[in-house]
């Protein structure tokens, strides 16, 4: 069983890596900073207020209670708006196409 396979995705590969080296920057911090602005907000701004949360019979810091969850929120948004907004800009060519 022979599989022929097009070479054709390596111009694919190559235009998706020129894109990503210009726009690195922008594609990489964002998400990466997000979660760590939003530790020091809530971190700072309600552990403040809050103090510790008692979990079963331990005692957990509000930083440590909240981390998880604001990274988790943050990947789920991130992956919605990479999925959504390039179909959203196909979707609004092809209106403007009809139009």
């Amino acid at each position: 069983m022979k599989i022929d396979i097009s070479w054709r995705f390596v111009r694919v590969w190559q235009r998706n890596l020129a894109v990503y080296r210009t726009s690195w920057k922008i594609n990489f911090l964002p998400p990466f900073l997000e979660p760590l602005f939003y530790l020091i907000a809530f971190g700072v701004g309600f552990s403040g207020l809050i103090g510790n949360i008692r979990y079963g019979t331990t005692q957990v810091s509000y930083v440590s209670f909240i981390a998880p969850a604001l990274v988790a929120i943050n990947i789920m948004n991130n992956s919605f708006f990479e999925s959504t907004y390039g179909s959203f800009v196909r979707m609004y060519g092809t209106v403007n196409f009809f139009v």
